[in-house]
């Protein structure tokens, strides 16, 4: 793809890249982290699971969130 006559450097495309995908985590934020950071809602070191998916803490902290 040209831009003015020039093609861009790989490295541009790989900070756009970077860009877009740091904006989709944060529009999406709410859903990929739906409980606060200090909330306990699940059992201590519990595996991960659909509803937690990288488990809990040992005071039952989602760890994704």
């Amino acid at each position: 793809m040209r831009l003015l006559g020039h093609r861009p450097p790989v490295s541009a495309w790989l900070g756009l890249a970077i860009i877009i995908v740091f904006l989709l985590m944060a529009v999406f934020a709410p859903w990929l982290a739906p409980y606060s950071e200090s909330a306990s809602v699940g059992q201590t070191w519990a595996p991960p699971s659909s509803q937690f998916w990288l488990g809990t803490d040992n005071i039952g902290r989602d760890i994704a969130s």
